[in-house]
């Protein structure tokens, strides 16, 4: 290698240090902002994303062709405004992404004698998606479908869990809640119970969370099989329920113009996963970052190609044809 070179290791959250992304870089210039560095590294161009692809270590790390297209794909969402990337050092620093690389890189001693790498810049990256901006790139409401998710969760936590809401806030938190509640109350989906001290969901509200139901079950009867596939390789078909297979729900939802925000929320909210969160569900609700959480599956999702798409949705097809045949 040409004299000079910057070995970037890049690591996610708890990663364990040697399973980092790891590339040399020759003739870097360390004048440029780690910004700057991550846009030469991880370029939106896919022509320019394959040169660097091109230059991969392959030999010594075979994994990193996957984990680069794994963490190229996360600085797309950074970039687009989808996702909120924290940079920190690996002793646990932040790291302004405008600072100068410059003021990161440390000596390096390879122990290969071929090497020419001298200096080495660690990062520890932080990455969490922001489904609502997503939504909203995608030309959403995102303060509406914020508040119809609202209100969906806290029908179901009065529903499920059997709370109640006061009717005069004791606290801030409440004061939150109770302006979810007040339309639903319009609506006859929330109702003050005998003694009108409390707000509780009504039978109105009761056949609303059904319906909200129904629907996840139809999400679920028509693309379950979706949600553990092995494409087809060679001559291998493709296989449903593979056991460690791709999870195309989403991929499958985007093709057939069906809302994922939507039906990732529905699907969440039918297997329990705000269950978890029964004792601190106050201030769940009318917290951004926890509907992030909830629909954040309809942005951080596996990928295939549109063709191999097609192939798995035709044998989906034909495998539903043939078990609708026998029976």
């Amino acid at each position: 290698m040409t004299q000079g070179t910057l070995r970037v290791n890049l690591t996610l959250g708890d990663m364990a240090p040697e399973e980092a992304f790891t590339i040399d870089v020759p003739r870097v210039e360390t004048n440029v902002s780690v910004v700057d560095l991550i846009d030469q590294l991880f370029p939106p161009s896919v022509a320019d994303i394959d040169a660097v692809r091109l230059r991969l270590d392959t030999r010594t790390y075979p994994d990193l062709p996957e984990i680069y297209d794994m963490l190229s794909g996360m600085f797309d969402h950074w970039r687009a405004g989808t996702s909120r990337m924290t940079f920190r050092t690996p002793a646990g620093a932040d790291v302004d992404p405008a600072l100068l690389v410059s003021c990161l890189v440390a000596p390096e001693s390879c122990q290969e004698a071929s090497s020419s790498v001298d200096r080495s810049l660690q990062l520890v990256l932080e990455n969490r998606f922001d489904a609502l901006a997503a939504y909203e790139l995608d030309g959403g409401d995102r303060e509406g479908f914020a508040g119809w998710m609202r209100a969906c969760a806290l029908i179901y936590f009065l529903d499920k869990h059997r709370f109640v809401l006061p009717t005069t806030p004791s606290d801030d938190l409440y004061a939150e809640l109770l302006r979810v509640a007040n339309p639903l109350v319009d609506r006859g989906l929330i109702a003050p119970s005998p003694g009108g001290n409390m707000l509780e969901i009504s039978e109105d509200g009761r056949s609303f969370i059904g319906e909200l139901m129904d629907e996840a079950e139809a999400y679920i009867d028509a693309f379950d099989a979706f949600s553990d596939v092995s494409p087809s390789r060679g001559q291998r078909p493709v296989e449903f329920a593979a056991g460690s297979g791709f999870d195309l729900r989403v991929q499958v939802f985007d093709a057939q113009s069906i809302d994922a925000y939507r039906a990732v929320f529905l699907l969440r909210l039918y297997d329990g996963s705000l269950d978890g969160f029964r004792s601190e569900w106050r201030k769940c609700i009318p917290d951004d970052d926890f509907l992030n959480w909830i629909i954040e599956p309809a942005v951080d999702h596996d990928w295939i190609d549109d063709d191999e798409l097609t192939d798995i949705v035709e044998a989906e097809a034909e495998l539903r044809n043939a078990r609708d045949a026998v029976s």
